[in-house]
């Protein structure tokens, strides 16, 4: 219930004009770490293996909102989490082509196709059955993409049904410290 009244009331900020962003310098690799502590016990408890990537770029840095940027992630691993029987979630991050990108990738049961495009819609779920077998309001995504639009930045998600999926989000280097 707490964490529903925090999803609304940041979709109201958000819808409201009145999210602020409160920028720091930090290494992103440090973020996903953090990340990685803050829902390993989630992930164990499924006997799912959680990790940041040996090739993730640990020297890559941000100047942008740490604790706003770190709700995204949590959302993403956390929905990672939920819909991942078994298997793993692998985090990433690298510097490319004048952007930052950082991934979430897990082995779980996917997304359908049809349903790619609407998940980042505030109140969406892609199967209502499954939903309430793991919970979930259905705004978190939206909040993600939100945070993510604030920082200059874009979301999206490729996934195959039963393969698993991938959230990754990209964020200008102009946002680099």
């Amino acid at each position: 219930l707490l964490h529903l009244i925090n999803d609304v009331l940041d979709m109201a900020k958000i819808e409201s004009g009145r999210m602020n962003l409160n920028p720091e310098k930090f290494f992103v690799h440090d973020l996903l770490e953090e990340v990685t502590s803050i829902t390993s016990t989630l992930a164990s408890e499924k006997n799912i293996s959680l990790f940041t990537e040996e090739d993730s770029d640990a020297t890559v840095q941000l100047f942008a909102d740490r604790t706003r940027l770190r709700q995204v992630m949590i959302n993403l691993v956390n929905n990672a989490i939920k819909f991942t029987d078994q298997g793993k979630i692998r985090l990433w991050t690298a510097q490319k082509g004048g952007m930052i990108t950082i991934r979430v990738k897990d082995t779980g049961m996917g997304v359908p196709p049809d349903k790619l495009e609407d998940i980042f819609q505030e109140f969406t779920q892609v199967d209502t059955s499954t939903t309430r077998k793991v919970g979930g309001t259905g705004l978190g995504l939206a909040i993600a993409e939100s945070i993510v639009s604030r920082h200059q930045g874009r979301i999206w998600v490729e996934s195959e049904q039963g393969k698993g999926s991938q959230f990754s989000f990209a964020l200008p280097v102009r946002q680099q410290a």
